[in-house]
């Protein structure tokens, strides 16, 4: 079907609607449906013009009764297969290229790849060979210019603050930016580790400035401005992590041998020929350190053999020059 010089060139009116079914193909490549945008030139400024539009919004009633799943645009998965062994390196029902790129005399304040300008977004995985839920593949960034870089947003996967408002009071239990919950074992399933967030790759650097600062995890400093005048008297009223308790509980006998709210494997270590001067599983820069203890022990070191020779340094307390050591003995 085609038209020109109309401003719908081709529609479609059918109660039936339109079906669109490719003839099966043997050899060759095949490409079912493809749309080529055309050149666009001094197009009416401030008006969106969109390349493509499934205009769905309108009112779709059904009969009394209850529906499970209603989905108003769907793309089901392909199965890709070969006549041989081979393997299929990357394979995605959906990918888009990039964001939109600049072009003469352009400033794209955010370009995105996709945007979900309303609702919440579901993430279901299957069983496979990657099944992640929301996978973010590894790539190179190369930057060809050399121009310092200081913006603090050049990140993999960036999320902005949601503001909530109301005209009139409104109180809120809890607002989240990210929620994760752990994974769960179901049926005969049997996890033998359980992360609600976890950073494991291994990463490599060839080059690094002399004030080059890693950091699995970072809570950069920033400023956190109340405009009201009501004081906070919660505990603790603000904190740059908080870790609340966890309950293990089980309908039968169930024994844990070691809990923590938060563990510490130990120090860094250095492999190779890294040399780490100072290294220490936990430091507090500064500020004060509060530890409130169960109401009867602050810490509990653990215990050595009698005969070990470094019973008497066991833990460190250091006032400047001074260092003082504490024996891991049951009496303190």
């Amino acid at each position: 079907i085609r038209s020109s010089g109309a401003t719908s060139p081709v529609t479609f009116s059918n109660s039936s609607g339109v079906v669109f079914t490719p003839s099966a193909q043997t050899g060759g490549s095949l490409s079912a449906f493809t749309l080529t945008g055309a050149a666009s030139l001094a197009l009416v400024a401030s008006i969106e013009t969109s390349d493509v539009n499934f205009n769905l919004a309108r009112t779709v009633q059904f009969a009394t009764g209850a529906l499970v799943t209603q989905r108003a645009f769907r793309i089901q998965a392909p199965t890709y297969g070969f006549v041989g062994a081979s393997t299929l390196t990357t394979a995605a029902t959906v990918a888009i290229s990039g964001g939109p790129t600049q072009g003469a005399f352009a400033t794209i304040s955010q370009s995105f790849n996709l945007l979900m300008e309303a609702g919440a977004v579901t993430l279901d995985s299957a069983a496979g060979a990657f099944s992640s839920t929301l996978g973010m593949l590894a790539r190179t960034v190369t930057f060809t210019g050399t121009t310092q870089i200081t913006n603090a947003a050049n990140t993999a996967l960036y999320i902005g603050s949601i503001t909530y408002t109301d005209a009139s009071a409104l109180t809120m239990d809890n607002a989240v930016t990210v929620n994760i919950a752990a994974p769960i074992g179901a049926g005969s399933v049997a996890i033998t580790q359980v992360s609600a967030f976890r950073v494991s790759e291994n990463v490599s650097y060839a080059t690094h400035a002399a004030g080059f600062n890693y950091a699995g995890y970072r809570l950069n400093s920033h400023t956190v401005t109340f405009t009201a005048t009501t004081g906070i008297t919660s505990s603790p009223g603000i904190a740059g992590m908080s870790l609340g308790i966890i309950t293990a509980t089980n309908g039968s006998a169930h024994t844990i041998d070691n809990g923590a709210t938060l563990y510490i494997a130990g120090a860094i270590t250095a492999g190779g020929s890294v040399v780490i001067t100072n290294n220490y599983a936990l430091w507090v820069d500064a500020g004060l350190a509060r530890f409130d203890g169960n109401g009867t022990h602050i810490f509990e070191i653990t215990t050595v053999a009698a005969t070990d020779a470094v019973i008497s340094r066991k833990f460190a307390i250091k006032d400047g020059a001074n260092t003082y050591w504490v024996a891991a003995t049951t009496s303190q």
